[in-house]
């Protein structure tokens, strides 16, 4: 039979018992909620943005200047010309639309960085845009006061002095026809915007020899991913090349791998064979969407002359 302080002992012990399994309980249900909780700020978001640049108005030619108004003054002995001319041409504008997965912590405020290594697509596309160029030219006439005599025809368009120079430019509906898209990335996009700067040039020095001779074929480009020398004797450039790549194999080792290919050849200089005829080099070099710059250069033949 129990005595009184055996069934406090008991009392105790089970009162303790419950609380360490209350605390125990607690325990868990704050961890679940906190693990929840880090799972779910963790879980990630797709974020879009858009970038778009814009280049100048390119691509076209000024029109004539053509006289607005045109005032004499006999006190200064000048005639004022109010003139304007117009610019036709192009605008590129390269958009590129990118998603990059982001923590719900950050949700979708991120740096323009952060999209560095997205993917989507890139558009390129065109349209048409004019620049209004006016100007104020002032050409002063001879002598002065009463005898002053003041040109009374605008034929030197480019006489006197310009007083005022402005320009303002209009950009017109996009050209659907010259619009394209390509998936990409954000490189992808950079590269676009690099090749409205694409230039290639190509000379051949001397450009005049005799039969049998040869002549330096040199050439540079900016801007451009590869490029390539043709010419209707047969000379081409770049030759394909051999090196060395450390590569990995399927069992995750590090081989030394021959690899053949052709360097970009961005710029170079080349001796030609033996020219025995006209002799045309053609420089063709590719911007990053792919689009071909074609420049070319001439070699001729020394005339000869035989007397009869």
């Amino acid at each position: 039979m129990p005595t009184d302080s055996n069934v406090s002992r008991m009392s105790t012990r089970q009162l303790f018992t419950w609380l360490m399994a209350a605390v125990a309980a607690l325990v868990i249900v704050l961890a679940f909620g906190a693990g929840f909780t880090v799972a779910h700020g963790n879980s990630d978001i797709i974020c879009t943005r858009t970038f778009q640049d814009s280049g100048s108005c390119t691509d076209g030619s000024w029109g004539p200047w053509a006289t607005v108004t045109q005032s004499a003054d006999q006190n200064t002995c000048q005639m004022t010309y109010q003139e304007s001319r117009i610019y036709t041409g192009l605008r590129n504008t390269i958009i590129g639309d990118f998603t990059v997965r982001a923590n719900l912590h950050t949700h979708c405020a991120l740096s323009d960085s952060a999209f560095t290594n997205g993917s989507g697509s890139v558009t390129s596309q065109y349209s048409a845009c004019q620049i209004e160029e006016s100007r104020t030219r002032v050409v002063a006439g001879n002598g002065s006061g009463a005898s002053c005599k003041i040109p009374t025809s605008n034929t030197g368009a480019n006489d006197g002095t310009i007083t005022l120079d402005q320009n303002t430019e209009t950009i017109g509906a996009v050209d659907s026809t010259k619009t394209e898209s390509v998936s990409g990335t954000y490189q992808l996009y950079l590269d676009m915007i690099d090749a409205r700067l694409a230039t290639s040039s190509i000379r051949a020095f001397p450009q005049l020899l005799h039969r049998g001779a040869t002549t330096a074929i040199t050439w540079t480009s900016s801007h451009t991913k590869s490029c390539v020398v043709t010419s209707t004797n047969g000379d081409t450039w770049p030759k394909s090349v051999t090196t060395t790549q450390t590569v990995t194999d399927a069992d995750g080792n590090q081989v030394a791998q021959q690899v053949t290919g052709f360097p970009p050849a961005l710029s170079g200089s080349e001796v030609s064979s033996p020219i025995n005829g006209q002799t045309v080099y053609t420089l063709t070099c590719m911007t990053a969407l792919n689009r071909p710059i074609i420049t070319t250069t001439t070699v001729n033949l020394i005339p000869v002359f035989q007397e009869n």
